[in-house]
């Protein structure tokens, strides 16, 4: 019989090959199952026996020690979601008869409205990286397409010359789960990925390096990296708009609010985000009725 251990790596090998789930989610995954595998030697467990290792009783052990150290509540409902999902994969597998995690549920997460700019604010950034090496246009136009399209970093720094179309204003990206769609962007993204992309020919030639094949790449002609793409827009936003949160993500909620705010469906947001679920594109509803309320707060004679 194998250990817990060993069917845990078993667990993450199915998330990664069959589930569609990132890299980064099953790495997660792992950080959350190793912390319950600790938990568990340090009373004493030391049976090797898995349906007496993953009960009922000893995982709702772990979430009240969970719930004492200073970790937020998300942080705390991951983690039952990773033993949950675990124990899915061991009643699929035959180890055990039921899963024991399905009957605890998680501490209840408090909805966080993401933070939005301004029109000012956004053309600020959109306009911010001046100058016309290669650099600055790079800049300018991953800051167009991540807010004109409204697509991860992560499909970002994978996005091939192949899959953006320049004529049809439209990108084929390939987001969480491995599910592909097909984002539009504005005349404007147009045009700075325009110029950019005779920059970046420009440049590769001066570097004497061959084509990698994805369109944002760094000053060194390799594809851009995620924690560059980071820097950068932290770099430009924190110009204009002051505070912490500051993220390329800021500008995936301002492509999703804005967009509400002009009058889109919710259904139309959801696929151009790629979301699963319609509950995770509703937040933005949320958003949008708390910027109508300040405004009627700050503007209304009759509302104080």
């Amino acid at each position: 019989m194998k250990s817990l251990g060993e069917l845990s790596t078993d667990f993450l090998l199915d998330l990664s090959r069959h589930r569609g789930l990132s890299p980064r989610t099953v790495e997660a995954y792992g950080r959350d199952i190793r912390q319950y595998l600790e938990f568990l030697d340090e009373i004493g467990q030391r049976t090797e026996a898995p349906h007496e290792l993953l009960t009922t009783d000893l995982v709702r052990e772990f979430l009240a020690v969970l719930l004492t150290v200073p970790l937020s509540r998300r942080s705390i409902a991951r983690k039952m979601a990773a033993l949950k999902a675990f124990g899915h994969f061991l009643v699929r597998s035959e180890v055990l008869e039921a899963n024991p995690v399905s009957a605890i549920r998680a501490p209840r997460i408090t909805p966080h409205l993401p933070a939005t700019l301004s029109s000012r604010q956004l053309l600020a950034l959109l306009e911010s990286p001046c100058g016309e090496d290669f650099v600055s246009c790079r800049d300018r136009a991953l800051l167009e397409l991540l807010y004109g399209a409204g697509i991860r970093v992560s499909e970002l720094t994978a996005l091939t010359l192949g899959r953006l179309d320049l004529g049809s204003t439209t990108v084929r990206v390939m987001g969480k789960g491995g599910r592909e769609r097909l984002c539009p962007f504005g005349k404007a993204a147009a045009q700075r990925l325009k110029t950019y992309l005779a920059r970046r020919q420009a440049h590769l030639a001066t570097l004497e390096k061959p084509d990698p094949g994805v369109v944002f790449l760094s000053n060194r002609g390799q594809p851009i990296s995620r924690f560059r793409v980071y820097r950068i827009v932290k770099h430009e936003l924190s110009k204009i708009a002051g505070g912490s949160g500051l993220s390329p993500h800021l500008l995936r909620h301002c492509f999703a609010t804005h967009l509400l705010d002009g009058g889109a469906d919710l259904l139309a947001i959801k696929e151009l985000l790629g979301h699963r679920r319609i509950s995770t594109t509703q937040i933005y509803t949320k958003v949008s009725m708390e910027r109508l309320v300040r405004a009627y707060d700050q503007a209304h004679p009759r509302a104080h």
